[in-house]
C-alpha cells in the first residue's frame, strides 16, 4: 500500500536577501510575432515583485502543452542569483536557462505556491527565466522576482545555513537532525517576519515528517508514526494544505488497520473523505474510498468492500486517473475471489491485466496471472490454469528490480500451482517436474541458524511430489517424500501439515499391503483433528481405519468405525 505519497524529489531552496544594489533587471520576452520586448511592470502589492499572469495565448511547451512566460536578464560568471515566484492561483515551476548555449542550467518545482531558486551562473550572458505551472494548462496570476546575493545580515545568514543544513540533512536521509534544522530556521525567520521563508520551511517539514511517518510504519514501529503523523497534521493546518490532512488521515487509517482497531481506521478514513468531498477532488475521494474498501476487507466484510472499491473506481475514470482505476479494478478482483464470486473476479481480473501490460508494469501483471491461474485451477478449468501460470513464470523471470529471494518466492508459487494442476489432469510426470523445482528453491530457507523454519508450501510440495510418484508407482520415493513433510512438520509444530504426511502415509503403506502401519498413521492422523474443525477429514480418515481393518479381517473393529460419526457432529 502507499501511505503518506505526497513527498517531493528534494526539499525547496530557501530564498536569500535581496540587496538594495542588486542590477538585475527582468525583461519579458513576448511571443513570436512581436518585433519587441516588454518591460514588464512591477506588482502594486510587492516591491520588487514583477507581476506576470498565465493566460489563453501564452507559449506552450510542445511535450507537455504547458503554458509559460518568457524572462531574460544579463549575468556574469560565478555570480549568484536568487529567484523567486509565488502565485494563488497555481503551483510554479521554473526553469533557468542560458540563452547562448541553449542549455538548461536549472529547474526548481514549487510547493504550496511558492518556487524558490538560487543558482551560480555558470558563463557571463543572456540567461532566460521560464515560468510555468506544475498542472497541464495551469494559469492565473503570480509575481516573479529575480535578485543577486551579495550580502546578509547575521540573521538572515543563520537562517539561511540551517534551512540549507536541513536540506542536506534530509538528503542524507538523516531525518531527525533535518527536521531540528528546519525548526531553528523557522523560529529566526519569524523573527523577521519573512513570510514566504517561513512558508518554504513548513512545506520541507511536511516532507521530513511525512519520510519519518513512511519509515516508521515501514518497520510496524506504529506510535512513532502516529507522532509523526500529528505532527504533520499541525504543519499542514499551519499551511492551509487540506490535501495534505486528508492524505495523512488515510496514513492513520492504514496504521489503525494494521492493529486491528478496524473501527477507528473507518473513522480516519471517513474524515479523509469528507475533506476530499469538501475540495471536490475526486483523486482523493477515491483514495479515500479505496482505503476505505482495505479496511472493509481486513474485517472480511466483502459487500462493502466492493461497493466502496465500485465508488472508487467509478471516481477514478471519471478523473481520468489511470493508477487508482488500477488499485481500484485489483481490489475488487480480489475481494470478489474471497467472496466466491469466481466469475466476477475473473472478469475484473483480466481488465486488471490488459491495464499492467498496457503500462508494462510487470509486478502487477505476474499478480493478475497468477490470481487468474488459480482461479481456474480451484475452478477446474486445467488447460486456462496452465496457460496462465505459464505466462506468469514468463513474467517473473522478466522482473529486473527483484533481489533473488523474492523471484524465487514467486517461482516456488507458481510451481507449485502447477504441479497441482498436473495431478488434477493425470500427468504425474510433468507434477514430478514442477514439485521439484519447487523444492529446489524452498529447500534453502527450511533452516536459519541451525534452526527449521516453518513454511507450509514445503509440505505441500512434498505431498504433492509424493502422490505423483505413487501414482507413477515409485512408492519408495512416495514414503520418503511423505516421511520427510511428516519429520519438518513436527520440529516446525505445523499440525496442519502433519496430519496430511500421516494420512498419504497411512494410505500408500494400505496400497502395498501393509494395513497395520496403515491404521498406525491414520491413528495418529485422526488424534490431530480438533473436535470442532475437519470433520470431512475426519471422516476420511474414519473410513480409511474400517477399510484397513477390512483388510485384517477384524470385521467388528471396522464395523465400529465404518458406522463412526465425526467428533462433535451432531
Amino acid at each position: 500500500m502507499k501511505l503518506f505519497n505526497l513527498l517531493l524529489a528534494s526539499a525547496l531552496t530557501l530564498p536569500l536577501a535581496q540587496t538594495a544594489n542588486s542590477s538585475q533587471q527582468l525583461v519579458k520576452t513576448v511571443s513570436a510575432g512581436s518585433s519587441q520586448p516588454k518591460q514588464a511592470g512591477p506588482s502594486p502589492n510587492q516591491s520588487n515583485f514583477t507581476q506576470g499572469s498565465l493566460e489563453e495565448g501564452d507559449q506552450v511547451f510542445s511535450e507537455t502543452n504547458r503554458r509559460f512566460d518568457a524572462y531574460s536578464f544579463d549575468g556574469q560568471t560565478s555570480e549568484t542569483i536568487h529567484i523567486t515566484v509565488t502565485s494563488e492561483a497555481f503551483n510554479p515551476v521554473v526553469y533557468l536557462i542560458h540563452e547562448a548555449t541553449d542549455e538548461m542550467v536549472k529547474r526548481q518545482t514549487g510547493e504550496s505556491g511558492t518556487v524558490s531558486l538560487i543558482q551560480r551562473l555558470p558563463q557571463n550572458g543572456s540567461y532566460v527565466i521560464l515560468v510555468s505551472a506544475a498542472a497541464t494548462l495551469g494559469e492565473g496570476n503570480y509575481q516573479v522576482r529575480i535578485a543577486g546575493v551579495q550580502e546578509l545580515n547575521q540573521s538572515e545568514a543563520e537562517a539561511y545555513r540551517l534551512s540549507a543544513q536541513g536540506s542536506h540533512q534530509a538528503q542524507r536521509g538523516e531525518l531527525e537532525a533535518a527536521i531540528q534544522s528546519y525548526e531553528q530556521a523557522l523560529v529566526l525567520y519569524r523573527e523577521m517576519d519573512d513570510h514566504d521563508s517561513q512558508r518554504i520551511i513548513l512545506s520541507n517539514l511536511v516532507l521530513a515528517w511525512g519520510e519519518l511517518l513512511n519509515r516508521y510504519v515501514a518497520v510496524n514501529e506504529y506510535q512513532q508514526a502516529i507522532d509523526a503523523a500529528e505532527s504533520v497534521m499541525v504543519i499542514a493546518g499551519k499551511l492551509g494544505d487540506r490535501t495534505i490532512e486528508s492524505s495523512v488521515l488515510g496514513t492513520l487509517g492504514f496504521i489503525h488497520e494494521e492493529l486491528e482497531d478496524y473501527e477507528r481506521a473507518i473513522e480516519l478514513h471517513q474524515q479523509a473523505l469528507e475533506i476530499a468531498l469538501e475540495l471536490e477532488d475526486k483523486t482523493l475521494q477515491a483514495r479515500a474510498l479505496n482505503n476505505l474498501g482495505v479496511t472493509f476487507k481486513a474485517q472480511g466484510d466483502y459487500p462493502r468492500a466492493i461497493n466502496a472499491y465500485e465508488q472508487s473506481l467509478t471516481l477514478a475514470q471519471e478523473a481520468e486517473d489511470l493508477e487508482r482505476q488500477i488499485n481500484a479494478l485489483g481490489n475488487l478482483a480480489n475481494a470478489h475471489k474471497l467472496s466466491g464470486n469466481y466469475q466476477i473476479a475473473i472478469s475484473y481480473y483480466e481488465q486488471f491485466l490488459a491495464f499492467t501490460q498496457e503500462t508494462e508494469n510487470l509486478e502487477r501483471q505476474l499478480n493478475a496471472l497468477s490470481n487468474l491461474a488459480n482461479i481456474h485451477q480451484l475452478l477446474e478449468n486445467h488447460q486456462q490454469a496452465t496457460s496462465y501460470y505459464e505466462q506468469a513464470i514468463v513474467v517473473a523471470k522478466k522482473v529486473d528490480d527483484w533481489s533473488n529471494s523474492t523471484l524465487e518466492n514467486e517461482l516456488m508459487n507458481l510451481y507449485l500451482g502447477l504441479g497441482e494442476v498436473n495431478i488434477s489432469q493425470g500427468d504425474y510426470r510433468q507434477s514430478v517436474y514442477f514439485f521439484e523445482e519447487s523444492l529446489s528453491l524452498l529447500a534453502p530457507r527450511l533452516e536459519v541458524d541451525g534452526e527449521p523454519q516453518a513454511d507450509a508450501r514445503f509440505c505441500r510440495a512434498l505431498n504433492g511430489l509424493g502422490i505423483a510418484n505413487r501414482n507413477l508407482g515409485n512408492y519408495q520415493q512416495a514414503i520418503s517424500s511423505f516421511e520427510k513433510c511428516l519429520r519438518v512438520s513436527q520440529q516446525t509444530g505445523d499440525s496442519g501439515s502433519e496430519g496430511t504426511a500421516l494420512g498419504n502415509l497411512g494410505t500408500i503403506h494400505g496400497t502395498l499391503g501393509n494395513p497395520q502401519k496403515a491404521i498406525e498413521y491414520f491413528q495418529q492422523a485422526l488424534e490431530l483433528l480438533d473436535d470442532n474443525q475437519d470433520r470431512l477429514k475426519q471422516g476420511q480418515i474414519l473410513r480409511n481405519l474400517g477399510a484397513s481393518h477390512i483388510q485384517l479381517g477384524n470385521h467388528q473393529q471396522a464395523e465400529y468405525f465404518l458406522l463412526a460419526r465425526p467428533r462433535n457432529c451432531s
